[in-house]
């Protein structure tokens, strides 16, 4: 779950909710710290523990859609993903 809306704040249509990840919680808002990707890559796989579906990533949006992405695709710490993907401000 994405902690934005774990910490109870709306997000805009069209944000991330849910996906395969390795914790409960997606810290991307910096509420309570957040996570570092890079610590859940695995170089042997050449891809994140996480993208379990041919590299990629299931993923949930609050719209209720589901979409595959690879995990570069909606990684939170590039600038205009984080906030068209995940409703954080840079």
């Amino acid at each position: 779950m994405n902690d934005v809306v774990g910490a109870g704040l709306e997000a805009p249509q069209g944000k991330i909710w849910l996906m395969d990840y390795e914790r409960t919680i997606v810290r991307v808002s910096g509420l309570n710290g957040r996570d570092n990707w890079e610590d859940f890559f695995d170089a042997a796989l050449g891809n994140y523990q996480f993208a379990r579906h041919r590299g990629q990533v299931n993923t949930l949006f609050n719209d209720g859609s589901v979409r595959a992405f690879f995990p570069k695709a909606i990684h939170p710490d590039i600038g205009p993903q984080r906030r068209a993907l995940w409703g954080v401000e840079p």
